[in-house]
């Protein structure tokens, strides 16, 4: 993550879950990425590939 208060507040509000702070964190850098390349096609597919590995993981 870029700004270092977003990576701590993101920490602390996961803190009790490692593997949201994962996801969540995971998934702003994908929207990152979109952003600076200005593109936005594939950020849904992308989003929503990252999601369902995140619940497959949790069912396991």
């Amino acid at each position: 993550m870029e700004d270092n208060k977003e990576f701590q507040l993101l920490r602390e509000i996961c803190k009790d879950n490692e593997n949201k702070f994962y996801l969540v964190s995971d998934l702003l850098e994908i929207q990152r990425s979109k952003a600076l390349m200005n593109r936005k096609r594939g950020l849904n597919d992308e989003i929503e590939s990252k999601v369902e590995s995140y619940i497959k993981k949790k069912l396991l």
